[in-house]
């Protein structure tokens, strides 16, 4: 990869972005809050209102609950026409908790629109390619948002028996103390396996016994045990969530997961929509996990034989592949890279968000092993920075129960600190005063007696507050405007013909990949998830004496990597030559010579 060619494009977008790459007469942006499903639908069709030319709305079908799964396509052209060209595919929402990449897509269809014909590169780019946004795939889970109390399930409404007792969505959660928010409830019993932090006492830890600790404390979501099985609020409205729903590492018997794989009308939508359209190049996605801010690393191969001496054979696992290609690792560090510089990211930011490599059933890991291109995915909130350590409750409430001096495991590793967000979370909303934690009060419940309830409030973990949004919306605006320089690019160079013979011409050309970006990754390249490039002449008369009439290539690596094609013709002088070209993420160029002397 030339770097310098990366550079130059970051030099573009960052130089629009600077200079005010907001799309101009948006006086609305500074008024911008979270939408619901509704009101959503009612923005986009307002932006296809106003840009006919640039915004198209379309549907990729309904959820069980009848909820649209809007598709917007931005470019300039029909249907038919933006179908036909390679581009861009951006998916927020599909985890119903993770709100923020729904206003960012549509902040980035109005953003795209306004500056269509106005900002030259974003105008060559929507008349080249087409950028499509389904801006949330899980409308069901996201309502969660904006009902009346707030609860962080983020499901669609598929009803579930997730207790397994013969019976569907029968043991919801309750407001109890009527505050407005689904949190937490705790209460003390002799087979409680929880304690206060001893460092931030509003926090839970689990007891280790091997470390001389000892729990005092259940918990479960608040409300009552409305089916009296015992459990408390473990069947509630729903559901599955799409982004466990995917068939890449599918999650078998969790919850969540579904049924089985492609179970959710969301996913089956989706599948459907993206299976169909080979000219998708990369895909972007908001959500509850990340490649950006940290993306995949090598690793060494999977090995089902210790036999690793030198000079014996090694035999290499036949398990699913769950690991980036080594070959797509540089890619993937590339945008991250750019990424972080976009954003203002130090090389210490965490993203709210697991790794993509973790995920099971994820859109954004079926994305790069099912479909074949690379996904870009992260939740676009990070963890607060560890600060100062946050003053303790001394609420008489937090106790902790554990011996003066700490036992230590024989031989044990210094273990991971389970409470460590959590922590950085506590200490940001102390330090900002906003409201994201509800502090632990008595209260007296119908079934257990004595509890207390408190916790994080919902969704202020995995949602932006909405202040936020304009300055994420312009710098998502600049992350895609960059993806589009980067997609692959087919010219064709250094043509000629030549004389060999009587009525003999030989015939060659040069296919190079102008962009970025190879016409497919590594792996789909080796799983021909994707198709090679292909090469195919037409003569109007005569035949081929040498080279083939359809050339395959396999992949074209970008930054102006090529390939020769020649062939040997035997026809009369002046006889027309079709050459077509054609690449699923490249486009397709036609070329017509004549054979002269």
């Amino acid at each position: 990869m030339r770097q310098s060619f990366n550079s130059a494009r970051l030099f573009l977008v960052l130089s629009i972005f600077i200079f005010g790459f907001a799309a101009p007469g948006f006086p609305e942006i500074n008024k911008i809050r979270y939408h619901s499903n509704q009101e959503l639908q009612l923005k986009f069709q307002q932006l296809a209102n106003r840009f006919p030319e640039w915004v198209h709305l379309g549907s990729i079908g309904k959820t069980a609950a009848g909820e649209n799964l809007l598709l917007v396509r931005v470019g300039n052209g029909t249907e038919k026409e933006l179908d036909s060209r390679t581009g861009i595919l951006m998916v927020g929402s599909v985890d119903g908790t993770r709100l923020t990449g729904s206003e960012v897509a549509l902040g980035l269809v109005r953003n795209f629109a306004g500056m269509a014909g106005k900002v030259d590169s974003i105008t060559a780019y929507l008349n080249k390619h087409v950028f499509y946004v389904i801006p949330r795939l899980n409308p069901e889970g996201a309502d969660f948002y904006f009902k009346k109390v707030k609860w962080e399930r983020g499901w669609n409404l598929t009803p579930t028996d997730e207790d397994e007792d013969g019976l569907t969505d029968e043991d919801g959660a309750e407001d109890l103390n009527g505050d407005g928010l689904i949190t937490l409830m705790r209460y003390k019993d002799p087979e409680g396996a929880y304690f206060p932090d001893p460092e931030t006492p509003e926090l839970l830890r689990k007891a280790d016994p091997a470390r001389g600790e000892k729990g005092i404390y259940k918990w479960v979501t608040e409300g009552i045990d409305n089916d009296r099985d015992g459990r408390y609020n473990e069947d509630g409205p729903g559901g599955v969530n799409p982004d466990m729903n995917f068939p890449q590492d599918y999650p078998f018997g969790k919850t969540g997961a579904g049924k089985f794989m492609v179970s959710e009308k969301e996913t089956r939508a989706f599948s459907k929509f993206v299976f169909s359209r080979e000219n998708i190049v990369l895909i972007v996605t908001y959500g509850r996990y990340d490649n950006l801010i940290h993306p995949a690393k090598v690793r060494p191969a999977q090995r089902s034989s210790t036999e690793t001496e030198k000079g014996k054979s090694v035999r290499f696992s036949q398990a699913i592949t769950r690991t980036v290609d080594p070959e797509d690792i540089p890619y993937f560090d590339t945008v991250s890279k750019t990424y972080k510089k976009i954003m203002g990211l130090s090389g210490k930011a965490e993203p709210a968000a697991e790794a993509v490599d973790k995920s099971a059933g994820s859109l954004a890991k079926w994305a790069y092993f099912q479909y074949g291109v690379p996904c870009f995915t992260t939740s676009l909130i990070t963890i607060p920075g560890p600060g100062k350590k946050a003053k303790a409750d001394s609420s008489k409430n937090q106790k902790t129960v554990r011996p003066k001096k700490m036992l230590k495991r024989p031989g044990a590793k210094k273990e991971k600190d389970s409470l460590a967000r959590d922590r950085r979370w506590l200490a940001y909303f102390k330090k900002t005063g906003e409201e994201g934690f509800v502090s632990w009060k008595p209260f007296h419940h119908p079934q257990l007696g004595e509890v207390e309830i408190g916790g994080f409030v919902p969704f202020v973990r995995t949602t932006a507050p909405a202040p936020q949004l304009p300055a994420l919306i312009e710098k998502q605006t600049a992350f895609v405007a960059y993806l589009f320089g980067l997609l692959p690019e087919l010219t064709v160079s250094n043509l000629k013909v030549e004389k060999q013979a009587d009525d003999v011409y030989a015939l060659s050309l040069l296919v190079r990949n102008t962009g970025f970006l190879p016409t497919g990754t590594a792996f789909a390249s080796k799983t021909r998830l994707v198709k090679p490039v292909l090469v195919k002449i037409f003569p109007e008369k005569g035949e081929l004496l040498s080279g083939r009439k359809i050339t395959f290539i396999p992949k074209l690596e970008g930054s102006g990597a090529a390939k020769k094609v020649k062939w040997l013709i035997h026809a009369p002088k002046n006889t027309n030559v079709k050459i077509k070209i054609l690449s699923e993420k490249a486009g397709t160029i036609e070329k017509t010579v004549i054979l002269k002397d």
